[in-house]
Formats: structure tokens, sequence, C-alpha cells
């Protein structure tokens, strides 16, 4: 590939720097200014301490201002509250749920060759279609179009399955057909690649083994394997072998296969909180109802997702403990040298740095005129890793994009 020599980018809430640290990897430069808001502050700290000796003017706007320059590139890491499974559905409408809307907007006003940004994959899902609509109008206001590209990321060798939506606008005076992504091979990595000893302290001091339903699915296991002597290593990696693809469990969930036999050792162990809870959770599960469980995961493999606080609740893979503050940040692909100096939920809401470094790279190539068109008229297009169908439309105010047209998530886990 050749090389664009100073690629002028920046980035509008920059958050842990998910995307802000890969640029400045890829383009081998410093950005001379990034811009956020008061209003989400907080969450660029962690960043800002790790850029700190760079000389990076940092520039809290106001929402009557403006971005008085032109990029080539800017990234955009806005917070995405409105779109995630884990908020509730009358907390969705709230004002702090429009960061991708306003953000967006002040980018494309700066009429930069390409603006880009990631979010969570419910945007292609029918929870995001209003945004999703408003985002395409948008753009096509301000002459841009804009591609959707939904991943995940496994894809890009992180034991997390994480799906994530990007979203890429091309000014049209720069840009006169489509490029699309040049997808990468699947690399598969395992948790235990990145858990090793540090000095860095624990997240959580308990230990994994004292819990009620550990000792319960230990028992279990034991009972299958009654000539070994089962330690710590060899429990998880006997419980992640019986799950074959999937290759993390969590306990609760796992245990609540054997309910019946789970109420009885409680019973023995006169354990009357976890009782209650499981035999309301029993109910439940009879009533067809759907129940929000503990989120201690044990694994060797692969992880559902780290986020906010699902960091504490990581078994270590061979050690009885759980993963410390070092490790969970090499999880999210963040450099040894990097530390996070806010909350922690601040942290590991941010996207994974291979998941972004893949997605400038391509974003690179495209800046260099290297890239393969995808041949498709319209306002914006939706590409999916490992599918080779492309959906693309057209935007009216008349007749907005529906959810069946732009939903090829099919559900995710999001943040």
């Amino acid at each position: 590939m050749s090389n664009l020599n100073n690629v002028k980018f920046t980035t509008i809430i920059p958050s842990a720097g998910g995307l802000l640290l890969p640029m400045i990897e890829e383009f081998k430069n410093f950005p001379s200014e990034i811009f956020s808001f008061e209003e989400v502050s907080e969450r660029d700290k962690n960043c800002l301490e790790y850029l700190k000796n760079k000389n990076i003017k940092y520039t809290l706007l106001k929402d009557s201002d403006e971005i008085s320059e032109k990029f080539d590139l800017i990234g955009i890491l806005a917070p995405c509250a409105g779109l995630s499974d884990l908020v509730k559905s009358n907390e969705r409408n709230e004002a702090n749920n429009n960061w991708i809307i306003k953000t967006l907007k002040l980018a494309l006003k700066t009429k930069s060759k390409i603006v880009f940004g990631e979010n969570s994959a419910n945007l292609l899902s029918d929870m995001g279609k209003e945004t999703f609509n408003e985002m395409i109008k948008i753009a096509k206001e301000n002459n841009y179009k804009i591609l959707f590209y939904l991943t995940k990321a496994q894809n890009y060798g992180n034991p997390q399955k994480r799906e994530r939506c990007f979203y890429i606008c091309f000014n049209k005076e720069s840009f006169s057909n489509f490029p699309i992504m040049a997808e990468g091979l699947y690399i598969k990595e395992g948790l235990i690649n990145y858990v090793t000893d540090s000095d860095m302290a624990d997240l959580n001091t308990d230990k994994p083994s004292d819990n009620i339903y550990y000792k319960f699915l230990y028992k279990k296991l034991s009972s299958l394997y009654p000539t070994e002597v089962i330690d710590h290593a060899s429990f998880i990696s006997k419980m992640v072998d019986l799950k074959g693809d999937k290759k993390y469990i969590r306990l609760q969930r796992e245990a609540l296969k054997y309910v019946d036999e789970l109420i009885d050792f409680l019973k023995n162990k006169n354990d009357t909180k976890n009782l209650e809870k499981i035999e309301a959770i029993k109910k439940k599960i009879k009533n067809g109802k759907n129940f929000w469980g503990d989120k201690i995961t044990i694994s060797h493999y692969n992880v559902p997702v780290m986020v906010a606080n699902s960091c504490i609740n990581l078994v270590h893979p061979f050690k009885d403990r759980f993963i410390n503050k070092r490790e969970a940040i090499r999880l999210m692909d963040f450099p040894d040298d990097y530390n996070y100096v806010t909350d922690k939920k601040y942290f590991f809401k941010n996207v994974p740095l291979k998941m972004s470094k893949s997605i400038i790279a391509n974003i690179h190539n495209f800046l260099n005129n290297e890239y393969a068109s995808a041949n498709k008229e319209g306002d914006y297009i939706i590409q999916t890793y490992g599918s080779s169908e492309l959906v693309s439309g057209v935007f009216s105010p008349d007749s907005p994009v529906s959810s069946d047209s732009a939903d090829s998530s099919g559900g995710s886990e999001s943040i």
C-alpha cells in the first residue's frame, strides 16, 4: 500500500482512545487537536492521561460550536446508551442517547473526506431504526454516502463476541462510488493468550471456588470423574470442554440445568438467600419468562462480551482467582503501558483495538484510492462481515428505511 503522507485526522469524543490510538499508529502521527463535550468528558480522561505528553490540544465544545477545519478523517466514539440491550426501554429516548446524531451533524458540517464511528450492533436492528434513518438523512443533506459495517471482535482475534456496527461516511466530492471493506481472515485466540501474572491490582478479590454455584458444579463434575483429583485448572478445562464450540460458561446458568439438584444442594448448605433466588428463577423459567442471572463466567477461549463491570466476574482460566486489572485491559487490546484512571465502566465501554485497527487500515486504503467498489447506487450500503450480500438503498423522508431492510444483525449483545 502506498502511504498517504500527513493524513490530517481528529476525533470527536476520544473516550478511552478506541479509535484515536489506532489512527495514531496507522498514520504515524498525532492530531494537533481533538474535540469533546463537558457532558461526556469524564470518559475521555483515560486517553488524555495516556497521551498527556504528546502536545495535543483538547477542546470542549458547546452545543452551538462548530469545527472550522476540514480533515481527511474524523473518528467518532459517541455513547450508545439508547441502543444498548442493557438500558430499560423507557430510558431509550432520553436526551443523552442522542450523541450519535449530534456528533455526526457536527463532523459532516466540516466537509471532511471521511467521517467514521462505531456503535452498537443494534443500530441495524428494529431498536435503532429511527437513528439509522436519521443518520442517512443527515449524510444525504451534507452530500455524503454512508457505509454501515456489521462485525464482531472475534473476527479480529479478540476472544470476545462484542458485535459492533461501524459507520463510514464518504464525501461525494472525494468518492464517486462506495468503497467496501476488505476483510482479513478469522483469527482464533483464546482468553488464555491474554492472561499472565502482573503487578496490577485485582478487580475482584473473591475466590471463584467460594462461589456456591462453583461448588455445586464442582461436585457434579467430580461425580463424572470419580477417580480423578480435580483442581481449579482441570475444573475449568473440563467444564468448557463439555460445552463444545461455545467455550464459556456462566456458573449460575450452567447450575440451573440441574435446578432440582441445585435446590437440594442449597437446602443442605442452609443457603436460604440463594435458595429463594433459585426457586424464584425456577418459577420464571416454568412460566416462560427470562431472568437476569449472575454474570460469573469461566472460560479458556471466548467470553460473551467485556463491558462495564463484567470484567470483575471473569474467572482466570487456570488459577483460582478472577482476572486482574491488567489482564482486563489486555482483553480490550490496549497496550501494557495503558492504565485507566476513571471508573472501570468508562473504559470497558470501548471498542477493542484490534477491531478498529482493521477498520482504520481499510480507511487508509480508501484515502489512497486503493479499494474495491461496491458498484451500488444509493445513499447507503450495509455490509456484514463474512457475507457477500450488500444491501443498498435510497433515503426518502416520506418512505424511510424499514427495520426489516435495515436489520442484518439478527440480534446482538451490545453495550
